[in-house]
């Protein structure tokens, strides 16, 4: 005998409270301070491309809230849940991101950190192989407006070995993210590409 509708609605209606609750009560992982991607924040960009002199805009946005989240640690086996922002529909952990080589092959890669002389691998998966930047963590101090300010270094490598001439900087302000970054030819030691920051809001919610 099929139940009532009025009990099929109220069954879906206790699940959904349920699954909110349990939601609720997954932990939270709050942005770093270098990197304050908080819900309903933005982050408008100009990139110039040196060898062509293109200037195009780039915008980076969070989600409005909170979302849950988790990923694949082995075939069939994931992570706990976590409520996570989300950055250009991309989750972030902090100053960690999750990378994929494989549907089952996935980690959180940090791509930022606080303490100079860190040095950490980014991965980019190409045909044959995955190459990685290497990140370095060149300095923390303060600019000229006194503000508290990241410096890191990066280059493209496979096997430990350099893939091309370029070398990157990237410039992170306290409480704002990132506010340039530059791609240089070690070659000519020409600036061959620039991202810059133009406005931006930060949220701060908790």
């Amino acid at each position: 005998m099929k139940p009532p509708l009025r009990h099929l609605m109220l069954l879906l209606l206790v699940f959904a409270a349920a699954s909110c609750k349990k939601q609720s009560e997954y932990p939270k992982v709050y942005p770093g301070s270098y990197f304050p991607v908080y819900p309903g924040s933005y982050w408008h960009y100009k990139q110039v491309d040196f060898t062509t002199a293109d200037t195009v805009p780039a915008d980076w946005t969070t989600s409005a809230d909170y979302h849950p989240d988790r990923y694949a640690t082995a075939q069939n086996t994931y992570s706990d849940y976590k409520l996570v922002p989300f950055l250009n529909g991309v989750a972030i952990y902090g100053y960690r991101q999750m990378v994929c080589v494989t549907a089952i092959q996935c980690w959180l890669a940090p791509f930022l950190s606080e303490q100079p002389g860190d040095r950490f691998n980014w991965p980019e998966v190409r045909k044959y192989n995955v190459s990685y930047t290497r990140w370095d963590v060149i300095s923390k101090g303060v600019d000229l407006r006194n503000d508290s300010v990241l410096v890191l270094k990066g280059k493209d490598l496979i096997a430990w070995q350099s893939i091309n001439n370029k070398v990157y900087w990237k410039y992170y302000r306290k409480n704002v993210g990132l506010v340039e970054s530059y791609v240089i030819d070690t070659t000519t030691n020409d600036t061959i590409f620039k991202q810059y920051l133009t406005e931006y809001h930060v949220s701060f919610k908790r």
